[in-house]
């Protein structure tokens, strides 16, 4: 899950920085008229999702790490519970 989890965010942070390095200079062009008017808000609108979906590849990615923590959490309480009967079992048994 936490190999998961840091592909996801792998991709998002990637996802993140190719949107910001294709977009940015599309705001610096210099021509204008109908044709550039509409690539720039194709660009803005493409830009938008991009970053729409890395931020939810990154919540993604936090809900699996939170997943992550709480499947150890029980693992491990389940490990301490198992240690704890063992030793009352062995305790049981040395008694006359």
């Amino acid at each position: 899950m936490r190999a998961l989890a840091a592909y996801l965010s792998g991709i998002a942070d990637t996802l993140g920085s190719r949107a910001s390095s294709l977009t940015a200079p599309v705001a610096g062009m210099r021509f204008e008229g109908p044709a550039a008017r509409q690539f720039r808000e194709r660009m803005r609108a493409w830009e938008s999702t991009a970053v729409e979906e890395t931020q939810e590849l990154q919540d993604l990615a936090r809900r699996l790490r939170n997943a992550a923590d709480w499947v150890e959490a029980e693992q491990n309480l389940a490990h301490r519970r198992e240690l704890e009967a063992q030793a009352r079992a062995k305790e049981h048994a040395m008694r006359p």
